[in-house]
């Protein structure tokens, strides 16, 4: 057999070794309904969507020293958009039993609220300049149109504050 040949097996059967591999990790976060980038089986990516389905987007919203207030992006805090996955893996969670958020399963509103402040915390001081400190941390819910991405009026999920460092959550959810 030729040096060409054997190669060229060679790398057929490394080409085969990490597809199957990923497709071992996937069928596993399937299976085992596991959340771990970018292995999911997150429920946005399980079920139909049509333009009946409400869009939201979170917003975080900070209210400094001065009164002023000003939409909080990641990139502002010197974060990375993998900061939202963790946010939503790691501190908001999920209470939906079988979704891969859900890794609180005997969660209680105490806890919540907890893990939020601990959150809100250290984004207050990542946000904090020297001439304007973080008074409070709005958590917001905003509905967005299907045509054009346009924000509807923001509901709030709740609110953290610097000054009793805790947040709290106000969202109730109508049926």
């Amino acid at each position: 057999m030729s040096l060409r040949t054997r190669m060229q097996r060679a790398a057929t059967a490394l080409a085969m070794t990490v597809a199957g591999v990923f497709v071992s990790l996937n069928l596993y976060a399937i299976v085992a309904a596991v959340e771990d980038w970018p292995f999911t089986n997150a429920p946005m990516f399980a079920h139909y969507v049509d333009r009946n389905t409400p869009r939201y987007r979170f917003a975080f919203e900070a209210t400094f020293s001065d009164e002023s207030t000003k939409r909080i992006h990641y990139a502002h805090a010197n974060l990375r958009w993998m900061s939202l996955r963790y946010f939503f893996k790691y501190v908001y969670g999920s209470v939906e039993e079988h979704s891969p958020f859900n890794i609180y399963p005997q969660d209680t509103p105490e806890a919540f609220e907890e893990r939020l402040g601990e959150f809100f915390s250290v984004l207050s001081t990542r946000i904090t300049t020297s001439t304007k400190t973080v008074r409070s941390i709005d958590l917001l819910l905003i509905p967005l149109a299907w045509e054009d991405n346009s924000e509807g009026e923001p509901i709030l999920v709740g609110s953290f504050s610097a000054d009793r460092n805790t947040f709290t959550h106000r969202y109730v959810h109508a049926h």
